[in-house]
């Protein structure tokens, strides 16, 4: 019979019975490109990832090679192209986009590791790009933009309640470049009118 872990991740109360996944690079600033190299102590486990935020799980990306993480410029724009309620503009520039990179582990067994995320920045500045900490919200995209039951659109904005609240990875890293925390969490937005606004306040 297949068995496998708590979908999530990082909640503190996740079990599982295999390791999870080693990245070679922690998350955060970069200023140069680089191979990701992800690894496992048993040899035997198969590791699968996602690259848009969403929960890797067996029917995911097989990893069998280094993934370059490299500067996402040039780009086009995507989520910011999403209209939401009062006050949305157009993006007149392109965006600054980082990558997120979730992998598992999946024993012979069936039976998966907790997910390990990171998210990396790649730009000439490196952590000097900002001169405020960065918060970085790892979660899959429908949890915040399918008409049905994303938060962030103009039709479930104004929702509450647990049924409304969205799992979710949040990274915080400090001024200087270094990681203060990161953790799995829960997602709501927050306030009263301001849930119209195009930027939302989360908690």
């Amino acid at each position: 019979q297949r068995q496998m872990c708590i979908r999530d991740s990082n909640l503190p109360y996740a079990k599982s019975l295999i390791e999870t996944p080693v990245f070679s690079h922690e998350g955060g600033f970069y200023q140069q490109a680089f191979d990701l190299v992800i690894s496992h102590p048993d040899p035997t486990v198969s590791i699968y990832y996602t690259l848009d935020g969403s929960e890797p799980t067996g029917e995911s990306i097989r990893y069998t090679k280094p993934l370059r993480i490299k500067s996402r410029a040039g780009e086009p724009n995507d989520l910011s192209m999403i209209p939401v309620p009062d006050f949305w503009e157009e993006p007149k520039e392109e965006v600054f986009k980082g990558l997120v990179v979730r992998a598992i582990a999946v024993s012979s067994q069936g039976v998966a590791s907790n997910i390990q995320t990171r998210s990396f920045f790649l730009d000439e500045a490196g952590s000097e790009r900002y001169s405020l900490p960065v918060i970085s919200i790892t979660t899959a995209r429908d949890n915040f933009f399918d008409p049905q039951m994303g938060i962030y659109t103009e039709q479930n904005a104004s929702e509450r309640g647990l049924q409304w609240e969205r799992p979710a990875y949040l990274e915080f890293y400090e001024p200087d470049g270094s990681l203060g925390f990161a953790q799995g969490v829960g997602v709501r937005t927050h306030g009263e009118w301001t849930r119209r606004f195009a930027q939302k306040s989360l908690r």
